[in-house]
């Protein structure tokens, strides 16, 4: 039975016991090059397969040593030099040294595809090696959240003899120097097993096996746990994130009017909005935890109605598949028609998003964006990122001046300070009615049940996990 197939199983081969983790996955033939637009699940395995120079510690919110055991800015914040650790190996055995790391950022750099990485990159004025476990970067302009970047998935580093050899096929068995190597990758999915001379703590489980299984998305709490051995808790603190409406501002016609954007704001209930979900909550903000004001006014709606003169155009609101999405916008089209607005609810997958032909016929976008490991990187990548669709919906000026607020983010050392700035952007798109927040959910922690352990909320940790001998 399925059920017994996927999970923990203890195996025995050539006389010596395997520790073996077997889970559904959506997709298989990945080609996991960090610098492609990837899923959740891919920038999972990605996480495993690869290092970074530096990784961002998400409960003390500060850049910690990695790959780079130590790391320093000079006196004016343009000269960042990184120092490597010794004895780090690729899954190939090749030890990992400062060539590397200058090729995997210049391939960002230097990289076709516009990404908001590789704007960021191009702040890079030179990079050197004059040691063999030493990188110094020089930048035009300081930017103060550049460390940050590099602990990011797409600066994995990948050892440039390989990939210059190999060229695309590189990415579909990649070889990084990450805790876990690719053993396949084919039609079947994908198997991992554990990297034995890991500089950090070699993984305790010995092979994982990701079968792709489109119809079981294992992460679902809608499929019965017994097809699965992840299952879900919640806790008390709420996500850092929402879900919202974004308004088409490039787009001619009634959401170019702010009247009609307030009396849209003003006619939607958050409260039923969040009954929708269990444990989310109606929110007028997307960083704070803030107390939900109740904006829900039908009678002032009605007044923006009369000034936005809508003349009962057909309005399209578009969404994703899932359960959460399609409710709140059937929810939401059903509110609205209250107010004699004419809405069709359009059903897209995740990776139409970005179609230009999707954008252009969308009048407002129904969506969820978390921040939940670095919250300043997220946040960037949310409104400035090439797959940031608040960024694709904007109009020229509210972008620019979101752009100009950026740059002042970028050139300030207080934490405290940039999230002034930040909250600046916020108020920005609350004031212009371009965004409307609607709902928070709460954190949730996955585990596994066979285990009776938690793991990290914001993704799994297949490192820690382990099997408990059969005795």
């Amino acid at each position: 039975m399925i059920k017994d197939f996927f999970g923990f199983h203890e195996n025995t081969q050539n006389h010596k016991t395997i520790d073996l983790l077997r889970l559904p996955f959506p997709a298989s033939f990945l080609e996991l090059d960090p610098l492609n637009e990837q899923s959740v699940e891919e920038i999972q395995l990605i996480n495993h397969i690869f290092d970074t120079v530096v990784r961002f510690n998400t409960k003390d919110h500060k850049v910690d040593p990695h790959i780079a055991h130590h790391f320093e800015f000079d006196s004016t914040g343009t000269k960042l030099s990184l120092f490597l650790r010794k004895g780090v190996f690729f899954h190939n055995g090749k030890e990992l040294d400062g060539y590397d790391v200058k090729y995997s950022y210049e391939r960002i750099k230097y990289d076709t595809k516009p990404s908001l990485l590789k704007n960021i990159f191009t702040n890079i004025k030179d990079i050197s090696v004059p040691h063999p476990y030493i990188v110094i970067i020089k930048l035009f302009e300081p930017n103060h959240l550049f460390l940050h970047f590099l602990g990011s998935f797409e600066t994995s580093i990948i050892p440039h003899n390989i990939i210059e050899e190999s060229g695309k096929k590189f990415f579909t068995k990649p070889v990084g120097s990450g805790p876990f190597k690719v053993i396949e990758n084919n039609e079947k999915g994908l198997t991992l097993e554990a990297h034995s001379i890991y500089f950090k703590e070699r993984p305790l489980l010995d092979r994982i096996e990701f079968w792709c299984i489109p119809e079981i998305v294992y992460y679902d709490t809608t499929i019965s746990t017994n097809l699965s051995p992840i299952q879900f808790t919640e806790l008390k603190e709420l996500e850092k994130g929402a879900a919202f409406l974004s308004f088409n501002l490039r787009k001619p016609g009634i959401c170019q009017s702010k009247d009609f954007r307030m009396a849209i704001q003003s006619g939607i209930n958050k409260v039923s909005l969040a009954e929708l979900s269990e444990g989310s909550v109606a929110t007028d903000y997307f960083l704070s935890n803030d107390c939900y004001k109740n904006s829900f006014n039908p009678a002032l709606a009605k007044k923006y109605m009369e000034r936005a003169c809508y003349c009962g155009e057909k309005i399209t609101l578009v969404t994703l598949e899932g359960k959460q999405y399609e409710n709140g916008a059937k929810l939401i089209k059903k509110q609205l028609h209250q107010l004699g607005i004419y809405m069709e609810v359009k059903i897209i997958k995740y990776r139409e998003l970005w179609n230009e032909e999707i954008i252009l016929a969308g009048d407002i976008f129904l969506l969820k964006e978390l921040a939940p490991d670095n919250l300043e990187i997220d946040l960037i990548t949310i409104l400035n990122s090439n797959n940031s669709i608040i960024k694709h919906l904007l109009n020229k000026d509210i972008s620019e001046r979101i752009n100009r607020i950026l740059n002042q983010i970028y050139r300030e050392f207080s934490i405290s300070r940039r999230y002034v700035q930040f909250k600046r952007i916020e108020r920005l798109l609350l004031n212009e009615a371009a965004v409307i927040f609607l709902t928070k959910g709460r954190r949730r922690f996955l585990f596994f049940s066979s285990m009776d352990v938690s793991l990290q909320g914001d993704g799994i940790n297949y490192n820690k996990l382990w099997l408990k001998p059969n005795t």
